[in-house]
């Protein structure tokens, strides 16, 4: 009897904790089965893709994580969640999105962490807001994280790329080793500022897109990209764009339409 009894308050104990663990779950702003990709807010199905929805955790503005099994084909990160608005994408997010072949980020969006997109091994094609860590980071600011920032240091399905910018000073550039999916082709810069270095060495992409909304390059920003071509809205170069944006010689396509 005295046994039967303590197996009881056991499993009434672990229905208490079961309850409380959901509860608390919802507090933080985790949400499963959320179905994103192609509207403003939770709604709506995946833009192209093959899954209607994915499964993710966001809090206080942040895509905190997404289940990598629920993450397949081509997907649109709308400005809104629940009606609050999407202003970041933590570190190692889509961590391990092997599925994922095409994603597109919002102007609202700005801040992405360290190794968001790391071991995104079939990724192809990336729309982002800006390059690097942030928005509104300029050439006399520190912290000018290149292209790879938001790739990591997984070398799985990656090709090993080294990249020279603007680290801790202004005066010296520093280097880091990012791995940046082997598969991915297409890049498409929607504002901000192209830094000096932001694409350094980056010999598997194939084309990227600058629309006018890009305000400024900087010196180097494509050197050692054997393999692209860059597509520019702008008719010639802008005033605002350095004399040596271009110094690896890449070819132009300029008045570019889409």
């Amino acid at each position: 009897m005295k046994k039967k009894l303590l197996l009881g308050t056991i499993f009434i104990l672990t229905m208490i904790f079961s309850v409380f663990a959901l509860v608390a779950c919802d507090a933080t702003g985790t949400t499963s089965g959320g179905s994103l990709g192609g509207g403003s807010s939770g709604g709506g199905s995946s833009s192209g893709g093959s899954s209607s929805s994915w499964t993710y955790a966001f809090s206080n503005g942040t895509i905190i994580d997404v289940n990598p099994y629920k993450m397949l084909g081509s997907i649109s990160i709308p400005s809104k969640i629940n009606g609050e608005t999407v202003t970041a994408i933590g570190s190692e997010a889509f961590y391990g999105c092997r599925n994922l072949t095409s994603i597109t980020i919002p102007s609202s969006v700005t801040s992405i962490g360290y190794g968001a997109f790391e071991r995104c091994i079939s990724l192809e094609e990336i729309t982002i807001p800006f390059v690097g860590a942030k928005a509104g980071v300029t050439s006399s600011d520190t912290s000018q994280y290149p292209f790879g920032y938001i790739f990591g240091i997984s070398t799985t399905g990656a090709t090993a790329t080294t990249q020279y910018y603007y680290g801790s000073s202004t005066s010296s550039t520093t280097s880091s080793t990012y791995y940046i999916p082997t598969s991915l082709k297409k890049v498409t810069v929607t504002g901000g500022n192209i830094l000096r270095g932001a694409f350094y060495d980056c010999d598997s992409l194939t084309s990227i897109t600058i629309p006018n909304s890009v305000t400024s390059i900087g010196r180097h920003a494509f050197y050692e990209c054997s393999s692209l071509t860059i597509y520019c809205e702008a008719t010639s170069k802008p005033s605002g764009w350095d004399s040596y944006w271009n110094s690896y010689s890449r070819p132009v396509v300029w008045g570019y339409k889409g």
